[in-house]
C-alpha cells in the first residue's frame, strides 16, 4: 500500500476510478497525516497496521467493492505544505463529485472507532437519527462532501445506508425511503 500521484510530470490527471472517504477529523496523532517529512516514504510504502481504524476499514470496504484507489484527505494532501493545502481545498468539488462513491464514517466519533463498529440491533430504519443528526453530518466540510458526492455509503451505528440521486436505501430494508 502506498500513495500514488494523480498527476504525471506534465500535469495530466491520471485518475482511475476511486472512492472518497468522509470522516471526522479530530485531535488525533499527526502520525496519520502526510507531511513533507514523510511523503517520500509514503509514496514507497505505508503500513496498513500503522493507519487509524477508520482508514483501515475504508481500505477493506474499497477492496471488497473492487476499487484500488481511495482518497483520504489527511493522507492524500501534504498537511504542512500551505500551497498544496490551498490548491487541494480548491479541488474538493472535483475530488468528491468525481469519486465513484463516498464512504462516510457517519457513526465514528473519532478515527479509532472505524466504520464497521455497531452499537445494536435495528429497531427501525431511522435515517434521520443515524445520518442526518449524526455528529459527522453537523460539520461544514461534510455538508459539502455529501452534496457533491454522486453516491454515499453511510456507515451508521446500527446499519448501513446507501444514498444517491435516486433515493436512500438501508441494509435491513432495501425498499426503505425516509
Amino acid at each position: 500500500m502506498f500513495l500514488v500521484s494523480t498527476y504525471d510530470e506534465l500535469g495530466f490527471n491520471l485518475l482511475s476510478p476511486y472512492i472518497a472517504v468522509s470522516h471526522r477529523w479530530g485531535h488525533w496523532d499527526k502520525k496519520f497525516q502526510t507531511t513533507t517529512a514523510n511523503i517520500k516514504e509514503r509514496k514507497n510504502r505505508m503500513s496498513f497496521s500503522g493507519l487509524e481504524k477508520t482508514f483501515q476499514d475504508a481500505i477493506i470496504v474499497a477492496r471488497r467493492l473492487g476499487f484500488n484507489f481511495l482518497w483520504i484527505d489527511p493522507l492524500c494532501i501534504v498537511q504542512d505544505d500551505k500551497e498544496e493545502l490551498r490548491d487541494e481545498i480548491k479541488n474538493m468539488e472535483d475530488i468528491f463529485s468525481l469519486a465513484s462513491c463516498t464512504i462516510a464514517a457517519t457513526s465514528a466519533k473519532n478515527g479509532e472507532k472505524g466504520l464497521l463498529c455497531r452499537s445494536g440491533v435495528p429497531a427501525s430504519n431511522n435515517f434521520d437519527d443515524e445520518v442526518e443528526k449524526a455528529e459527522l453530518s453537523s460539520r461544514g466540510w461534510v455538508l459539502q462532501e455529501r452534496a457533491l458526492s454522486r453516491r454515499t455509503i453511510h456507515f451508521g451505528a446500527i446499519q448501513t445506508y446507501w444514498e444517491c440521486g435516486s433515493g436512500i436505501a438501508c441494509e435491513f430494508d432495501p425498499e426503505f425511503q425516509p
